[in-house]
């Protein structure tokens, strides 16, 4: 007797792309032949709802790298917005983190525009530069690792005993999944330079008030940097 509950659709995968798409597979939970037909399933959909479905068939029947590229783009899409579901699952968590650090590193800002030595403004000064550089050229992991370096700096120059480490305990993991979504949002973190050298001017000049204000808008900022990212 024939069988009437499907067919089947067979297409080769390079071993890296099957390593992939069976860590996926594993990671939802699924089989792999369950992971390829839901996510193919939703991926049709997606070109079904798409208003300019005929230019995409059109384009697929005339040029086959054309439509590669409307493929790859569209599983890109697909990819962020399934980062973004599970991000905003850990919104909760991640705002607990920047409500710590809006609470603790506008004091440390504060003292460190009384206590700061040479060394410490030189720090900064330092990471603003490749902060700038980066924020032009566009790399991200050169801007998260100087920003790192700007917020530890004005810990150090607090002269408060586990500043610098309470700082790197409330910034660790905050950014790993985030960067994933930063990387094509690059120009959201074009003020950081700006704020940031709102907080290098008032802690050289040794305004407590201002660097504690300035430190506060900065981190105000970036709370809407990440709830922007997650549309929520």
């Amino acid at each position: 007797m024939r069988k009437t509950g499907g067919s089947v659709i067979t297409f080769r995968v390079s071993p890296a792309e099957r390593e992939l798409i069976e860590a996926i597979a594993t990671r939802e939970g699924e089989s792999v032949s369950a992971f390829v037909r839901r996510s193919a399933i939703d991926f049709a959909q997606i070109l079904l709802d798409d208003s300019k479905l005929d230019d995409v068939v059109r384009r697929r029947a005339s040029s086959k790298s054309d439509a590669e590229l409307v493929a790859r783009n569209r599983l890109a899409e697909i990819r962020r917005s399934e980062l973004r579901r599970d991000l905003a699952r850990r919104l909760p968590r991640y705002m607990q983190q920047l409500e710590a650090r809006i609470t603790l590193e506008p004091e440390l800002a504060g003292l460190a525009a009384a206590n700061h030595e040479e060394k410490h403004l030189a720090d900064l000064e330092t990471s603003q530069g490749i902060i700038n550089a980066a924020i032009r050229s566009g790399d991200l992991s050169a801007f998260r690792e100087a920003d790192d370096r700007f917020h530890n700096a004005v810990a150090e120059a607090s002269g408060e005993p586990g500043a610098v480490g309470a700082v790197a305990e409330l910034r660790s993991n905050l950014f790993v999944d985030l960067d994933e979504l930063l990387d094509d949002h690059m120009a959201l973190l074009q003020d950081t330079h700006a704020e940031h050298e709102a907080v290098l001017a008032a802690i050289s000049s040794r305004k407590a008030e201002q660097a504690v204000t300035s430190m506060r808008t900065h981190l105000t900022a970036t709370a809407k940097i990440l709830e922007s990212l997650l549309d929520v």
